[in-house]
């Protein structure tokens, strides 16, 4: 079943209208969705919504809301995290990707004694590529990706007391 990620999704709709072009290009050309299919929408905290396409017009789809779910079934229960040193070109993505399949919360990039920052601008792509890596390994949870920090800095802020939030 196909699953998009809204952020700003409330959960208390009966129904939603969706007119975001790239989530219309995707449920439209890529999916080929049709009146009467089914779909869930997440809203990378846990929330899932499964829908049905009531109707596809020129610019936006309209979907009628099935039910609502607080899902945690397919996150694990200990909070990991990762503290991962910039890696050069698509390294980087890549780690972003398989972590993210493999359930860690939250990840800080940082930059360590031999670290060459030139990433400094591809964080909303790194976010991207843990959003799609949630959407296609069935979480519910979008892994938060921190600001950059140098090492030192960010093992004096972390928080390590389990309960921590």
């Amino acid at each position: 079943m196909p699953r998009i990620i809204l952020p700003n999704l409330r959960g208390d709709e009966k129904e939603i209208t969706l007119s975001d072009k790239k989530i219309l290009n995707y449920l439209k050309n890529v999916l080929r969705c049709k009146e009467g299919e089914m779909l869930h929408l997440l809203d990378g905290k846990g929330l899932v919504i499964s829908c049905s396409v009531k109707e596809i017009l020129k610019n936006s789809i309209i979907l009628d809301v099935i039910d609502k779910i607080q899902s945690s079934e397919t996150e694990p229960r200990c909070r990991l995290m990762l503290i991962q040193p910039l890696l050069k070109g698509e390294k980087m993505d890549l780690v972003i990707q398989k972590t993210t399949e493999l359930g860690v919360k939250e990840i800080f990039p940082v930059v360590t004694e031999r670290t060459v920052p030139r990433h400094s601008r591809r964080l909303a792509h790194w976010r991207k590529v843990a959003e799609e890596a949630t959407r296609q390994s069935g979480r519910t949870v979008v892994p938060s990706i921190h600001e950059i920090w140098e090492l030192r800095e960010c093992i004096e802020k972390l928080p390590l007391d389990e309960h921590a939030q």
